[in-house]
């Protein structure tokens, strides 16, 4: 059968059909636009149906390919590891401008790593002589979604980020005691309560980890959890740059406020100009 044949009988849109089958034939997508006519062997036709079964039954594209690009990189993604959305680049974003802009920081870790695309983008982000005076952290509560971490760094090129298996700050507290300089935490943890997680798309609901999704009945549990964290250890005390739900934004800013009075707070909005992210300091 033909490029075009295979697409039209997928029974998916054209685009996704299109994505799996230059995933499966190993072409960029350019080239099988330019040319539909082109045969397909009958091994590559089976994967492909296959794969349209699984994305039929609403199986996420990255999850298919194992692949999703964030910050201009390729990452490694599974089952394991929420697939990383692009609103969170405003959050590497604007570590790397807090990174560049005080030149104390000496130590960036990331709480809830996943993937590790957060990091390591970081890490990616920044000049080979900023990447040296800087060490690098990520902990993660799931061995399996470090390894996928662990993997992507490798294939990233990036080599000195230490990783730590546990719960939030807790692997941490012996590296945040020995750190020189400033500290700044990164964290994209879970924020979905109980109603919005049930009101997501089967591709999240079914498909992505709930552990990285789901924080207690209004997800607010993960992060006043952190912010509280944070507010136990000894002045001076790091920098924290997390992303919420736009509607947490009051609760938490008041969390924040009685955990930590004398910190300065930033909100700063995604995209689509909703508050996503906050910053103390």
């Amino acid at each position: 059968m033909t490029v075009r044949q295979l697409c039209n009988e997928s029974k998916l849109s054209y685009q996704d059909a299109e994505y799996l089958l230059a995933h499966v034939l190993g072409l960029p997508r350019e080239t099988l636009l330019t040319h539909p006519e082109q045969k397909v062997g009958v091994l590559r036709t089976m994967l492909f149906k296959w794969l349209t079964k699984r994305r039929r039954r609403h199986t996420p594209l990255t999850y298919l390919t194992h692949k999703c690009y964030f910050y201009n990189h390729q990452f490694l993604v599974n089952r394991h590891v929420l697939i990383p959305r692009h609103t969170t680049e405003i959050l590497v974003e604007k570590a790397l401008a807090i990174i560049k802009k005080e030149g104390s920081i000496r130590t960036v870790v990331d709480i809830g790593t996943g993937s590790g695309a957060i990091i390591i983008s970081v890490a990616l982000g920044l000049s080979r002589d900023e990447q040296q005076r800087v060490s690098f952290h990520a902990s993660d509560l799931h061995r399996t979604a470090l390894r996928v971490a662990k993997k992507n760094a490798l294939r990233l090129g990036i080599s000195n980020i230490h990783w730590h298996y546990g719960d939030l700050l807790r692997p941490l507290l012996p590296t945040l005691q020995k750190a020189s300089g400033t500290t700044l935490l990164t964290a994209n943890l879970p924020y979905l309560g109980d109603s919005d997680f049930t009101s997501t798309k089967p591709e999240v609901q079914n498909f992505e980890p709930a552990t990285s999704l789901r924080s207690g009945s209004l997800g607010l549990d993960h992060n006043q959890r952190l912010i509280n964290e944070l507010s136990l250890l000894p002045s001076p005390r790091p920098k924290l740059l997390f992303e919420m739900d736009p509607c947490h934004q009051d609760e938490l800013v008041k969390y924040i406020t009685t955990r930590l009075p004398n910190a300065a707070i930033e909100v700063i909005d995604d995209e689509a100009k909703h508050p996503r992210f906050i910053f103390v300091c």
